[in-house]
């Protein structure tokens, strides 16, 4: 698997992994604070390309499998919480909505987009330092 920055050429895979979710969601009776046509939509994608969050994960032939975005915005709810070590906006790196498709979760997808924040997290803070 291979974690790219997203392009206006993925977002239409993006949006269509956020339907597949939820479709999943609806007919497994699953819950989600997701909302279809409000968040995450392809508006939100094309937010996230235009801003540079926005991450996709590939498999070796190239098929689409996940998408998140990686920012320094910690939105109200992540700054309310009592962390251990606070930190400033600057000082972090926030992964948020993640999407994996259905058909591939268990393959460490979460894992592997949360190792690679840590590594955006130090390459962001070495590029600040030196």
């Amino acid at each position: 698997m291979k974690i790219t920055r997203a392009t206006a050429a993925d977002i239409d895979e993006v949006a269509e992994s956020y339907e597949k979710l939820f479709d999943y969601y609806e007919t497994h009776q699953d819950t989600t604070l997701w909302k279809r046509g409000v968040y995450p939509s392809r508006n939100w994608a094309e937010t996230g390309v235009k801003n540079g969050w926005l991450y996709v994960m590939r498999d070796e032939e190239g098929n689409f499998a996940a998408s998140c975005f990686w920012n320094q915005v910690q939105g109200k709810e992540y700054k309310d919480q009592p962390w251990r070590y606070p930190a400033k906006d600057s000082e972090v790196m926030v992964g948020h909505t993640l999407c994996v498709l259905p058909g591939v979760k268990h393959h460490g997808i979460g894992r592997a987009f949360v190792e690679f924040g840590m590594e955006l997290r130090t390459e962001h803070y070495l590029q600040k330092v030196f």
